[in-house]
């Protein structure tokens, strides 16, 4: 005797009456929902494996259509919420006005179909953006707070940045907040010295207990009442008749004071009297927006951790946020335990998941030069080291006075700044590090330089063998270089004919095979 099979239900749809869209959809469920275990229910069943809940014995879920109102789910256990927002989150929710951007924008969520793109913000281009937290590493005495200055000056007046002279600095306020030494005697000489707008600079009080910025200006900070404990602030009068408020002794009384045994030390007698690590952040904050600062320079970062009895990373965090928060660029200065590349380099690994941008000055070579290099983004052609020259400490006499406009000049007399030299690149460095086993690499850094001195047309020879001098590059590395460059020597002749006065031009072939990479031959 044949078994008949089961009549289909009134209300059963054959996956053919489907659109394309609704039977692929279906064909996701089928698949995501079954478990695939030989001889369970869920491969022939009418029920599937409901996603809400885990380790089902036995499928729960039965999936229905319907013409007019599309795809509904119905589990045995659980809710109808919960088993939506388990779809949800696997990427199985059916196109409905549920899981539209509507709820998510009612729950304060902000969908990235309504943000404008707009290029990167930056401080110093391609080297300090705005709104994200830059470190800069340094052995003690290494430049590090000089090179904060200098930037910090150069933000005050919208100066040109040190390594391109067409990027200007934003002019904009600056908030220092600085928790080593006296700012009076060793910040401000420096800062007239650098020739910055001191209108435009601000230092920010973190050790004040109260200060009016942490209050909104409606709201100012409530004064100390009296103290209605002390006789001299309480006067015995009828003002006071409700039985809650005790009253006074009367005069000539004086009872003994009760002699009580001194309390155990607890946590509030250890309480710094300066505000805490929170409250801190929330008033450098309120200098940012106040000031409508675009830089704050944090000098350093061991300082605070230490004041606050916090580990280092968890100040870098939080630096790192309020930059995110208020837009502006946050330089944050710390320790470097090396002072010589590639220690220096080494031993700041660590660091660089802690902010966006990470820099560290390092001693180079024999003639000890020094360096700013960048770590993250690592340093390459686009963000090559930088050298600079640290100015002679500002002497400033106790009997001579400084005008109040001092620090409005455009170029400071004497030239007393941080000296900066033109970038240089990885290779050079190395080679710079290692004079006797990277002959190779002096040669490509200085291939590398001629070929972008001389890329957008021939120059002077003496010029181009000024700043390859400025740079370490020897004059055997450059020709050496200028040999595998191929580079042409044409001499042009002045108002005296072929032997009068001329100029040696130097400039690259139209094509040229030669690679940055290729291991020169040593002359």
């Amino acid at each position: 005797m044949a078994i008949q099979p089961a009549p289909a239900p009134d209300n059963y749809i054959s996956p053919d009456a489907l659109s394309q869209k609704d039977r692929a959809y279906a064909d996701r469920l089928t698949r995501a929902l079954r478990c695939g275990i030989p001889g369970c229910n869920c491969a022939d069943g009418p029920m599937l494996h409901c996603p809400s809940h885990s380790h089902a014995e036995a499928p729960t879920l039965t999936i229905l259509y319907d013409l007019e109102g599309g795809f509904s789910f119905r589990c045995l256990i659980c809710p109808l919420n919960r088993v939506m927002d388990a779809l949800a989150k696997r990427g199985l929710a059916p196109a409905s006005e549920f899981y539209t951007s509507s709820g998510a924008q009612a729950a304060g969520l902000q969908p990235f179909n309504f943000f404008i793109q707009q290029p990167p913000d930056w401080l110093w281009p391609n080297r300090i953006p705005l709104g994200k937290l830059t470190l800069i590493a340094g052995y003690p005495s290494s430049g590090k707070t000089s090179i904060a200055l200098d930037i910090a000056a150069r933000v005050s007046r919208g100066a040109a940045a040190p390594d391109q002279p067409n990027a200007p600095f934003p002019c904009a306020p600056v908030v220092l907040a600085l928790l080593n030494g006296n700012p009076k005697a060793d910040v401000l000489p420096t800062l007239r010295l650098f020739g910055a707008d001191l209108e435009r600079i601000y230092l920010a009080d973190l050790l004040s207990p109260k200060h009016p910025i942490d209050y909104h200006p409606d709201d100012p900070p409530p004064e100390d009442g009296p103290d209605y404990e002390d006789d001299d602030d309480f006067d015995d009068d009828d003002d006071f008749d409700d039985e809650d408020v005790p009253r006074r002794r009367p005069y000539g009384i004086r009872l003994p004071a009760p002699r009580w045994p001194e309390p155990a030390p607890n946590a509030s007698d250890t309480i710094a009297p300066w505000p805490g690590l929170n409250h801190v952040m929330k008033r450098l904050a309120n200098f940012i927006d106040a000031g409508s600062a675009a830089l704050l320079v944090v000098d350093q970062v061991e300082d605070l951790a230490s004041m606050h009895r916090a580990h280092v990373t968890t100040v870098l965090g939080m630096l790192k946020a309020l930059a995110a928060r208020s837009g502006a660029a946050v330089i944050a200065l710390t320790h470097n335990p090396a002072p010589n590349y590639p220690r220096a380099v080494t031993a700041m690994q660590p660091r660089l998941a802690h902010a966006s941008v990470v820099f560290t000055t390092a001693v180079v070579g024999p003639g000890e030069r020094r360096f700013l290099v960048p770590l993250r983004p690592a340093m390459s052609d686009d963000a090559p080291a930088i050298p600079f020259v640290l100015p002679p400490s500002p002497v400033i006499p106790s009997s001579s006075v400084i005008p109040a406009k001092a620090g409005t000049q455009s170029s400071p007399e004497g030239g007393v700044t941080v000296a900066w030299r033109k970038p240089v690149f990885p290779a050079h460095v190395k080679a710079l590090a290692e004079p006797r086993h990277n002959d190779g690499a002096k040669v490509r850094a200085a291939q590398t330089f001629l070929m972008q001195a001389l890329a957008d047309c021939p120059r002077p020879a003496a010029e181009v063998e000024r700043e390859a001098a400025m740079l370490g590059i020897s004059r055997g590395t450059l020709k050496r270089a200028r040999a595998l460059c191929r580079t042409k020597a044409t001499r042009t002749s002045g108002s005296g004919g072929s032997k009068g006065e001329g100029a040696w031009l130097w400039s690259l072939p139209e094509s040229t095979a030669v690679q940055q990479n290729e291991t020169p031959r040593h002359a």
